[in-house]
């Protein structure tokens, strides 16, 4: 039998059209071979050197309800775990319905499509797309494509999305692809983001991660950068994500070209479009536009620190300067970055009154470095409130530095090198005064 079976495989075997298929059929039944569909199975499985015959052999199996049966495919096969709807005659629905079920069918199909004959194998498609992209989609999610698969991304661009809409079959089939192929998932949300951000937008995304059962951080850790920036920054803003353990998880595993990322959307989003902004409220609208709070860009820099990142190997030398360079720009647009406690006038005045002291030689640099390490660590609220305002007024001052005396200039150079030595500075901060 499988020799016979074998020999089909020949530039002389030519199905013509349904006539033929079904004498062929008939022979093999009065032939009496056992199990003769099993063996046909096996022979559609194994690649023909003869592609346009195996092609019109396979179509017309699965089109003729009638005389072949896929009900008994011995291979692998999508599981029925939902109802579908499929709007044509039942008996041939049905057959068709066990054909495209078949697994290996739908692979061998696939490796055919590499051949010279891919829209003729794209057309076979259509039926399922149109009536059961379910079985499709999961028997997609279910194959390891082998190179570049042209009609595999294809097919999933023409049924995926369909389940990331209001599909009735949308959840059941969206958790069951999610379970057997989350990459596949991944790339199409984030293809749909880029190519129809109206349609497939990041509130939507959204609400998709909180009814996949923890799809929100393989998602925001994807490989796609830029989208994962812009998608964990509305989720930190919904709550739905913590920010300092993403940022950590992100520095660490990738690095640069997730900073990169990061700091580009920022630039983007917030620095160019804070340009010529002078209203408070207007900047503030910006951040609330780009889903960024004041919040939430002091936890990003903090976790771009020195001693957070300094022995990553991962981030390089360039990437640490567009730290800097970033946060200068950020801080020049919201200086309340700097973490400083509502100055009063009193407050203002003592700490101004220090500096003055220092610029007239009354006290010495070691004499105020001593005064701010004891501010610092103070429990007195109002020390504690002159030495933020102390460190807050510095740095603030730094765009005038150029305009400073000479001596004036060299004093307040002294007492940067002594407050970074002495380590009275922290995290973000250290590094701007540093660089």
């Amino acid at each position: 039998m499988n020799t016979v079976l074998n020999n089909l495989d020949d530039p002389l075997f030519i199905i013509k059209d349904k006539k033929t298929f079904e004498y062929f059929i008939s022979i093999l039944q009065k032939l009496k071979f056992a199990n003769y569909q099993n063996a046909i199975f096996n022979l559609i499985l194994k690649r023909w050197s003869n592609e346009l015959n195996q092609i019109e052999f396979l179509s017309f199996l699965i089109n003729q309800p009638d005389l072949f049966n896929f009900k008994n495919w011995n291979g692998r096969k999508v599981k029925k775990t939902f109802d579908l709807s499929v709007s044509v005659n039942k008996n041939s629905s049905n057959h068709l319905i066990e054909a495209w079920s078949c697994i290996d069918l739908i692979e061998v199909l696939l490796k055919l499509s590499k051949g010279n004959y891919y829209l003729k194998i794209k057309e076979m498609f259509e039926w399922p797309i149109s009536n059961v992209p379910e079985l499709l989609v999961i028997a997609l999610a279910m194959m390891k494509p082998e190179g570049d698969e042209f009609l595999f991304d294809e097919l999933v661009n023409d049924t995926l999305p369909l389940f990331l809409g209001n599909h009735i079959n949308s959840i059941a089939v969206l958790e069951e692809v999610w379970n057997i192929n989350k990459d596949i998932v991944i790339k199409t949300i984030g293809n749909m983001y880029r190519s129809n951000p109206d349609l497939m937008n990041l509130s939507r995304i959204l609400d998709i991660t909180q009814k996949l059962k923890e799809s929100l951080i393989p998602i925001v850790s994807c490989n796609d950068h830029m989208f994962a920036v812009s998608l964990a920054t509305l989720a930190v803003k919904r709550d739905f994500l913590h920010i300092d353990q993403w940022l950590a998880d992100r520095i660490s595993k990738v690095g640069d070209d997730f900073i990169e990322c990061l700091l580009t959307y920022i630039k983007e989003n917030v620095i160019s479009q804070c340009k010529d902004v002078t209203s408070q409220s207007a900047k503030e609208n910006i951040l609330e536009k780009c889903q960024l709070s004041l919040e939430s860009l002091a936890i990003i820099f903090e976790n771009l620190t020195p001693n957070k990142i300094g022995k990553n190997p991962k981030v390089s030398k360039r990437i640490d300067n567009e730290i800097t360079n970033t946060y200068k720009a950020i801080f020049e647009i919201f200086d309340e970055l700097q973490v400083q406690p509502p100055n009063s006038e009193e407050i203002e005045e003592s700490a101004n009154k220090l500096y003055q002291c220092l610029f007239q030689g009354e006290i010495t640099v070691e004499e105020i470095i001593e005064k701010m390490k004891t501010y610092k660590v103070s429990q007195n609220p109002k020390e504690s409130e002159i030495y933020a305002c102390m460190i807050h007024s510095l740095l603030d001052e730094y765009r005038f530095f150029h305009q400073y005396p000479e001596r004036e200039l060299t004093t307040i150079a002294n007492l940067f090198g002594q407050i970074i030595n002495n380590k009275l500075l922290d995290g973000i901060i250290e590094t701007i005064a540093i660089k």
